[in-house]
């Protein structure tokens, strides 16, 4: 895991935090096999259990559902687009200066 998401709070993983404006988390049909690999469960399982109509589901304060202590509960097998967000990239630090990291 890079330093600067060691020292993080998550800023990337929150849905209605000021610093994202994103409804939800879309999951892929190959993401959801992925997160079936790592729980070892079969693909409609995790396709019911974990998401909600192709997104990620989403605890009452907005946060998303595997994020814990500010950890990332699926980071091996978490999804595209949170692969795709680019750790130190411009959104990253604007995100952590809004939130004093």
């Amino acid at each position: 895991m890079n330093t600067l998401c060691q020292t993080c709070k998550g800023c990337c993983c929150r849905f209605r935090s000021g610093a994202r404006k994103y409804k939800h988390i879309s999951v892929t049909q190959h993401d959801i096999k992925r997160i079936t690999k790592y729980f070892e469960i079969s693909y409609e399982n995790a396709e019911q259990v974990f998401t909600n109509h192709g997104k990620l589901p989403e605890k009452t304060n907005g946060d998303c559902y595997f994020l814990k202590d500010n950890i990332c509960l699926i980071h091996p097998a978490r999804p595209s687009v949170c692969r795709n967000f680019e750790v130190g990239g411009k959104k990253c630090l604007s995100i952590r200066k809004l939130f004093g990291m």
